[in-house]
């Protein structure tokens, strides 16, 4: 995400602004039901999408909060539950990519605003008291892929898969797949790179599966200011990851949506998770569940 307007975010964080000054929902098509925010409970800036231990959806505040549970109302009202605060001052990186583990641990994709970094890092805090403590650290380096970080464009997508993460940058690199990196159940760090189709967008979410077949599946969504789309991939064990199919979101819906989280809902379909406090798009957070229809 794109660092503007930092002023508002911090206003909606603090409950300042009045429902009154707050722009309209963008409208979605009728193939998708959507919420959207309309509390100061829930921050602006909200980056991702994880189903937590209790079944809920959270999703991560990347820079005015912790972690907030999505509680999609019967009128349309996207509300906030229990909120999981930091305990003291948060990360100094942006919390753009939420996941989180069977041992209990609550695991973050950081984004720092440097450029030239060696490395990106994956963060994993405990809950402690309800708060959220900051704890290990796992470095995921740039060397293998001859590149150097860059401002603004660390990890934006994180997912488990195999008691193991992926997570990947939100960058595209010369070849034209986007870089990421695979964490082992033992820890181990393996790079990966992601084919992606032509075109500027960039990764923003990821889900991971094991389909019916066995086989590892990944969906990755990517976007660029408005433009979005989900890239499956098929990723053989013992192979790398390759491209199956994608789909167009911008043809699908043609409306300016700038998404931020992904989940695999119950019913087969996606649920998706916008931010439109950048690039010239406006309005409040929503939540929407689609279903694709073929």
């Amino acid at each position: 995400m794109k660092q503007r307007a930092i002023a508002a975010a911090v206003a909606g964080a603090l409950g300042c602004s009045g429902a009154a000054s707050r722009p309209a929902p963008t409208p979605i098509p009728g193939d998708a039901r959507a919420w959207a925010a309309a509390s100061a409970a829930l921050p602006r800036g909200l980056s991702d999408l994880a189903r937590g231990p209790d079944g809920a959806w959270w999703a991560p505040a990347e820079r005015h909060g912790g972690v907030f549970r999505l509680e999609p109302q019967p009128d349309g009202v996207l509300g906030a539950g229990e909120a999981l605060p930091w305990a003291g001052a948060p990360p100094a990186e942006d919390r753009e990519a939420l996941a989180f583990g069977a041992d209990g641990r609550v695991w973050f994709g950081l984004e720092a605003h440097e450029s030239g970094a060696e490395a990106e890092a994956l963060l994993a805090a405990v809950v402690e008291g309800g708060r959220l403590v900051p704890g290990a650290r796992v470095s995921l380096p740039w060397a293998p892929f001859g590149v150097r970080g860059e401002d603004n464009h660390g990890i934006e997508a994180l997912c488990g898969l195999d008691g193991g993460w992926v997570a990947v940058a939100e960058r595209r690199l010369a070849d034209g797949t986007a870089p990421a990196w695979w964490v082992s159940a033992a820890g181990a760090v393996t790079p990966l790179r992601l084919p992606l189709p032509p075109g500027r967008a960039v990764p923003s979410a990821l889900a991971c599966a094991r389909g019916p077949d066995g086989r590892r599946a990944l969906t990755l969504l990517i976007r660029h200011y408005g433009a979005a789309a989900l890239v499956h991939l098929d990723w053989p064990d013992g192979g790398a990851p390759a491209l199956r199919a994608t789909e167009d979101l911008t043809r699908r819906w043609a409306v300016p949506l700038n998404l931020e989280g992904l989940g695999q809902g119950d019913g087969g379909g996606w649920l998706l998770l916008t931010d439109n406090d950048s690039g010239g798009l406006a309005g409040p957070t929503q939540l929407i569940d689609w279903t694709p229809t073929r």
